[in-house]
This record gives C-alpha cells, structure tokens and sequence, in this order.
C-alpha cells in the first residue's frame, strides 16, 4: 500500500485495520459486509475518472513524502529504540556525567565553554 501511495495510486482498501485510518482523500474504503460487492463497484466507477484517480493520486503521493519518508521514518525508529532502552532516564543520565565532567574539567557554568558545550548538546538532541 505505502509502494502505491508513494506511486501516486489512489487506493481502494477494505475498512480495517491500519487502511481505516487513511484519509478519504487518498483511498477509497469499503466496509466488508452483505453489501461489499455493491460497494466495490461503485468505488471501482469512481476510480475510472480521471479527475478522481489524478486528485486522489496527487494526495497519495504528498502523503507518502510527508508521511513514510526514508529520514522520518528512521528517526522514529531511533526514538522508540531510545525509548525502549530507557528514554529519560538514560538522557538524564549521560547529561549528569556530561555535567560533572564539565565541573570536573573547571568549566564555570557561565563561561563561553558552557555554552558551547550547551550548544553540541543541542545538536545531538540532549
């Protein structure tokens, strides 16, 4: 689904599971019950208009790029693995050792060394 999505195909899914939280804009759901067959084809005729496929298609796309992106989704592993191996309390943890490392070096609080200790910090996200 995420190939088509990223593809530019519009999708026509069956309401469950993960494909119930798709936008309308970019799938068409049917539900499966007695009247799936019905649905089915009606949701097939809307899909052979072109304005339809190329609308709904654009808005997949846009929702691949914004959504299962290669970096965003490596980043989001990268948290649930940090929160798996302890989050905040290993956060904590290494910015106490930086901490006293820095005392233990002479590094005044207010000195520019602080602040550029401060500043590396930030962009390893501590």
């Amino acid at each position: 689904a995420i190939r088509a999505l990223s593809l530019g195909k519009p999708l026509l899914v069956s309401d469950v599971g993960w494909f119930s939280e798709l936008s309308e804009e970019v799938a068409l759901k049917v539900t499966p019950d007695r009247r799936e067959i019905d649905a089915l084809a009606e949701a097939m005729v809307a899909l052979a208009d072109p304005e339809t496929r190329a609308r709904m298609g654009e808005a997949a796309r846009a929702l691949a790029e914004r959504e299962h992106d290669v970096a965003r989704v490596a980043d989001l592993y990268a948290a649930a693995l940090e929160a798996a191996a302890g989050g905040e309390p290993v956060r904590e943890a290494v910015l106490r050792q930086v901490a006293v490392a820095a005392a233990d070096a002479g590094i005044d609080p207010a000195s520019p060394e602080a602040a550029r200790l401060g500043r590396a910090l930030d962009e390893v996200e501590l």
